[in-house]
């Protein structure tokens, strides 16, 4: 009796401490004080360009190819439905851009690696899913004159310009030929789309070896050198899965060898924080919780700070790109991506690049798919307006958050512009209201984007209220920029 009894005790304390681990998550933001005391570093940590934060137009959109739909599909890395070309003359979108210029223009995507560039009126080779004509290309550059905009565009490095394993530069050649006979000028060249997956988008005896890379992309290099020595190159736009890193980096991945042996340009490399149902292959879902998480949300900044340390490591001082990125892979998540929640997580990986040392964050994508900043009437979305004030409000000099006490729930980034004007952005993402006190400054202004999850934008302005103290208060599940002044 006296082990049962036993047993049964400590049946009941395995049980109580189940319930324990059960409950911490749904009352882990009531562990964080309510009062936040943060100072600010005087000195910068880093500068960022005005193209900090520029955006994706996906190759598949520019000439007509698979891409995400509603059926949640997924064919070699697209979509299974062909798209409609994007209109690239239409007035919502020219000015939606636009209105939030400078920015680049990557001409990007799984299908930058399966488009022929189609110049002699061929049908369409074997190897290749679509074409990219004369007439397309002159409607780009009109339109990238009608934005005001410069472009990354991205080099086929696919199995259809690949002769036993090794890239051809036949394609490229007759690429650059036509630029130069219309005077283009490109300033950015990208040498394939995450390669480094193509074990899971083409099957395991697809992959291409980082030796096998870099003997392409030094071909590559001196063919862009030779038509324009200005022009950049970047690679290899490794795609980053969230929670595992790099997919198979110790058997075939790029990242690391483009850095050590420093051959790009520019070190780009893509992330997303999630995965959509689309996705053959899932590490992380996307639920509308999530954004609130901050753990999610710190995966970024320890990927960002780990390429940080390996290029350093490496003495590689060429700048480093988040050369693609959006809520969630395959095409984002309907009613999560394209809503208000996905400000929270936009916003705050711009916090989080911009301190760890991204010079380039490229948004997936203007138009198409659920992750878009645009609607398909070419409406804004939430993320639209995010980043229209942010590059209202946060200038180019990244300030360090120096946090008394730290509540993870709280998210605190600053930037000053070029008039030296101090400015904050605040993410509350819990339930709770939280007591923000800097110190040396007093808040003059506190904009809400979004207050208790809901938009508080109208035309371009926010609600904004005057407030002349060094303590404020901010609102649960909210998003507000700042305007201090010193105290």
């Amino acid at each position: 009796m006296n082990n049962i009894h036993t047993i049964g005790f400590i049946n009941m304390k395995l049980l109580s401490f189940c319930v324990v681990l059960f409950l911490l998550p749904k009352c882990s933001q009531s562990n964080y004080p309510n009062s936040n005391v943060i100072t600010l570093n005087e000195q910068p940590l880093t500068i960022i360009p005005d193209t900090f934060v520029s955006f994706a137009i996906d190759m598949a959109l520019i000439v007509g190819a698979k891409w995400w739909d509603d059926t949640e599909t997924f064919t070699s890395g697209r979509g299974g439905s062909t798209t409609k070309k994007l209109n690239l003359k239409n007035p919502q979108l020219i000015k939606a851009i636009r209105d939030l210029s400078p920015t680049l223009i990557r001409i990007g995507g799984t299908e930058a690696d399966h488009v022929f560039y189609n110049f002699e009126n061929a049908t369409l080779p074997k190897g290749f899913d679509s074409l990219l004509g004369p007439n397309r290309i002159d409607q780009l550059f009109e339109f990238l004159k009608d934005i005001d905009s410069k472009l990354i565009f991205t080099i086929n490095a696919g199995h259809g310009v690949r002769t036993d394993g090794k890239w051809k530069k036949e394609q490229l050649k007759a690429l650059l030929n036509y630029f130069k006979l219309k005077e283009y000028q490109v300033p950015y060249f990208e040498f394939g789309n995450e390669i480094s997956a193509f074990w899971a988008i083409h099957g395991p005896f697809k992959t291409i070896s980082s030796d096998q890379y870099q003997k392409d992309f030094l071909l590559f290099k001196d063919l862009i050198k030779k038509h324009d020595p200005t022009s950049l190159t970047l690679g290899p736009a490794s795609a980053f899965w969230p929670i595992i890193g790099e997919p198979g980096q110790f058997l075939f991945g790029l990242n690391d060898h483009a850095m050590k042996y420093k051959y790009p340009d520019i070190i780009s490399w893509h992330y997303y924080p999630t995965q959509s149902k689309r996705c053959p292959f899932q590490v992380r879902g996307l639920d509308k919780g999530d954004f609130f998480d901050p753990t999610y949300l710190d995966e970024f900044r320890d990927i960002a700070k780990e390429l940080v340390s390996k290029m350093k490591k490496y003495k590689n001082s060429s700048p480093l790109w988040l050369g693609e990125t959006g809520s969630a892979q395959c095409g984002g998540v309907k009613g999560i991506s394209d809503k208000v929640e996905s400000s929270f997580w936009w916003l705050d990986q711009l916090g989080l690049a911009a301190q760890t040392g991204q010079k380039q964050v490229i948004r997936q994508s203007i138009y198409g798919g659920d992750y878009a900043i645009l609607n398909s009437d070419f409406s804004p979305r939430s993320d639209y307006w995010a980043t229209y004030f942010w590059k209202k409000f946060m200038g180019p000099l990244v300030l360090k958050v120096q946090k008394k006490h730290i509540d993870p729930y709280l998210r605190i980034y600053s930037h000053r512009d070029k008039s030296n004007q101090t400015r904050l952005l605040a993410l509350n993402l819990s339930d709770q209201e939280k007591t923000l006190e800097i110190k040396k400054y007093q808040v003059a202004d506190q904009c809400y984007f979004i207050k208790n999850l809901e938009s508080q934008n109208q035309h371009k302005e926010m609600k904004c209220l005057k407030k002349n103290s060094s303590k404020i208060l901010v609102s649960p599940k909210s998003i507000s920029f700042l305007r201090l002044d010193k105290s």
